[in-house]
């Protein structure tokens, strides 16, 4: 049996992760799974619902993979596996800096379960590539040294005023039980301090393994040229074909298996590549000023 290549792109949350996943889904035995660490709580405890229209609980593939991972590791409820998942991403710091070389007891059953997670949706998909858009590097610290799938790792980095504005204004989206939910919201301040921090951590991950880092930006501006290159350092099977089709900055969007995340998950039209810069004219200037000197970026 091949092993699936792992997409995993790591960052912060608000960083344009769920468009990228779109947009390499649209690629030939590429599937977008969304924020992947989250399948035990938003998925199998609380039901959201996913991109295509199903509640969790309900989808076949996420069914057919639950009973997979039941069956390597029977007796565990998904309650104490969303525990096991909450844990480890409290502990992110220290698995970063350990990771891949001291990984013990419950990261080690962690791995184990996500290389049956990973390789039963790709069977389930037909896919060669999984892109998991869940971007906490204690993820991908554990995974890194998986011999189960073939790992790799992709730095999406977005400008930090931009994120911190994003993170402060209300966003809606669909949670437990397809009910309607609020995304959580954040202060410039704590966003700075969680941009700064994660950009570390993350940096750490290239001493592991596979690596790429990409601006959502440059993304933006030119879609075509930055995937080619992100294909080109990671080794993806992707032709240029395809990613020639990106030469318009617009792409066919089509909902997939993604259960968490941006509301945009749902969306089936025509969708323009274009960074969101409201932040511009809309962000306070104290605020921009208080992420640029917490964060050490330039304007």
């Amino acid at each position: 049996m091949a092993r699936p290549i792992v997409l995993f792109i790591a960052g912060m949350g608000r960083s344009g992760s769920t468009l990228l996943g779109d947009v390499l889904q649209t690629f030939d035995g590429v599937t977008a799974v969304g924020e992947l660490h989250h399948i035990w709580g938003r998925g199998a405890v609380e039901n959201w619902r996913c991109g295509d229209g199903p509640l969790f609980r309900e989808h076949p593939v996420w069914q057919r993979v639950v009973a997979a991972v039941e069956a390597s590791e029977p007796g565990l409820t998904l309650a104490a596996r969303a525990v096991r998942v909450n844990d480890l991403r409290s502990n992110r710091r220290k698995l970063v800096r350990q990771a891949p070389c001291v990984i013990r007891g419950a990261a080690l059953a962690y791995r184990a379960e996500f290389e049956v997670i990973y390789q039963t949706l790709a069977d389930a998909t037909d896919a060669k590539v999984i892109v998991d858009t869940g971007k906490v590097p204690s993820h991908a610290a554990i995974m890194q040294s998986s011999t189960g799938v073939d790992f790799r790792v992709l730095h999406l980095v977005r400008d930090p005023c931009a994120v911190a504005f994003a993170r402060s204004r209300t966003k809606q989206t669909i949670g437990p039980s397809g009910q309607a939910a609020q995304m959580q919201k954040f202060s410039a301040l704590m966003t700075a301090l969680r941009w700064m921090r994660r950009q570390h951590e993350v940096e750490k991950l290239s001493r592991g393994g596979v690596f790429a880092t990409l601006s959502y930006e440059a993304f933006c501006q030119t879609p075509a040229q930055t995937l080619r290159a992100v294909r080109n350092a990671l080794g993806l099977p992707i032709e240029d074909a395809e990613i020639d089709r990106l030469g318009s900055a617009q792409f066919a969007r089509t909902p997939g298996l993604a259960f968490s995340g941006n509301p945009c998950r749902f969306s089936t039209n025509m969708t323009r590549i274009a960074s969101d810069d409201r932040w511009r004219g809309h962000m306070p200037w104290y605020n921009k000023a208080l992420v640029r000197a917490l964060s050490g970026a330039r304007a």
